[in-house]
């Protein structure tokens, strides 16, 4: 079991930050799918990534998280807007790749990029103005 100081798992108090940041800019859906997908991947990490069943979950919710935060970017946003996160995502996706060379290292990183992907999605949708 991972230490709750541990980077991969203490990380994940950003995910609740998002999460409260779409609460309060009114989208809830977004906001409570983020909050799920949060503990899914939190108790994940926290069994050392060996609990299958936490890793469906997470994996899951990860999809479900996506399919949210694009529905509303297509819904809320310009096409350049949606543009702009699409590329932050496959950036982001390339540091995860990066994690085969580090686990440790790359995927807490990850969880920075995830982290501030999501407020480039909160400002997108118009969370700078709320």
């Amino acid at each position: 079991m991972r230490s709750l100081s541990d980077p991969i798992v203490s990380s994940h108090i950003l995910f609740v930050g998002n999460a409260a940041l779409y609460v309060y800019s009114g989208f809830f859906v977004l906001g409570i799918a983020l909050l799920i997908n949060c503990i899914a991947s939190f108790l994940y990490h926290l069994s050392l990534e060996k609990n299958l069943f936490w890793r469906q979950a997470d994996h899951t919710c990860c999809i479900i998280s996506l399919l949210c935060i694009f529905y509303c970017l297509f819904l809320y946003s310009n096409w350049l807007q949606v543009l702009g996160c699409v590329i932050w995502l496959a950036l982001s996706l390339v540091v995860y790749r990066l994690g085969n060379l580090d686990y440790q290292f790359y995927h807490s990183i990850w969880h920075g990029c995830v982290f501030f992907g999501n407020v480039l999605v909160w400002g997108c949708l118009g969370g700078f103005y709320v």
